[in-house]
């Protein structure tokens, strides 16, 4: 019965997700091209839409074959959730976004800094909506059905890449792709969907709180200049932090 949870091939998940924006494509039409480029809160609702639709197709297919969800939203214990979000906080302060900061620096990409609490809806889907929404299709979902048919490894390995290439900016797929196979980990290990979400949206509310200080107090300019420094002590806090977590998990 396990093998049948849909979707658990890379060519079906691929299929549901073109599918999926397809059938989400008459919302478009509907609201014309250019204003779905201009509005927000379109972007958000066609974003809804194409995830709704995903979930929806999975949960019918499933259905007919007597699969269940049984989504597990309750959360771990306190002691993990705590270190978790440390990890993650020290991986987005002094990883992901230095990181990304020297890249831009070396290939001369224009950066441009505003404050992003000038804009509610986006703050609301990416602290609200989106951790919800793409932690049941990739973590409930797709992971699910990939641990079905290969090694734990793979799956999340798989699970993550496809979360990184989703999110579509060249210069964000590599911190994405860490992000999946932390949370891609942290549910197999687990299986709490429920735990994913309040990591997701704490690490988006970090990132956007990140960007509101750089704009309002930093600057682009010496948060260039630190971003060897964060990078040079952040990861080896992360490998300390990393093997108690590792060490703490197995008790």
């Amino acid at each position: 019965m396990k093998e049948t949870f849909f979707p658990n091939r890379i060519i079906q998940i691929i299929g549901l997700l073109l599918a999926a924006l397809l059938l989400s494509m008459p919302f478009l039409l509907f609201i014309g091209i250019n204003s779905y480029s201009t509005n927000e809160l379109n972007q958000i609702i066609f974003y809804v839409l194409v995830c709704l639709i995903f979930i929806s197709i999975s949960y019918w297919v499933n259905h007919h074959r007597n699969q269940r969800f049984n989504w597990k939203f309750k959360l771990v214990e306190s002691r993990f959730l705590y270190l978790m979000i440390v990890l993650l906080f020290i991986f987005s302060v002094g990883v992901n976004k230095p990181i990304n900061n020297l890249i831009n620096q070396i290939f001369h990409f224009k950066t441009e800094l505003s404050n992003p609490f000038n804009r509610p809806l986006a703050i609301l889907g990416a602290v609200l909506i989106a951790p919800f929404l793409e932690e049941i299709i990739f973590r409930g979902i797709i992971l699910r059905g990939l641990l079905t048919k290969y090694a734990p490894r793979y799956a999340v390995i798989f699970s993550a890449l496809i979360f990184a290439l989703v999110h579509g900016k060249p210069l964000q797929i590599w911190g994405v792709f860490v992000i999946g196979l932390i949370f891609g980990w942290i549910y197999y290990k687990t299986r709490s969907i429920g735990t994913t979400i309040l990591l997701h949206s704490v690490l988006n509310l970090m990132v956007q709180i990140e960007s509101f200080l750089i704009f309002k107090y930093v600057g682009l300019e010496t948060a260039n200049k630190l971003s060897g420094f964060l990078v040079i002590i952040s990861i080896p806090l992360i490998v300390i932090l990393g093997k108690k977590l590792l060490l703490e998990v197995k008790k």
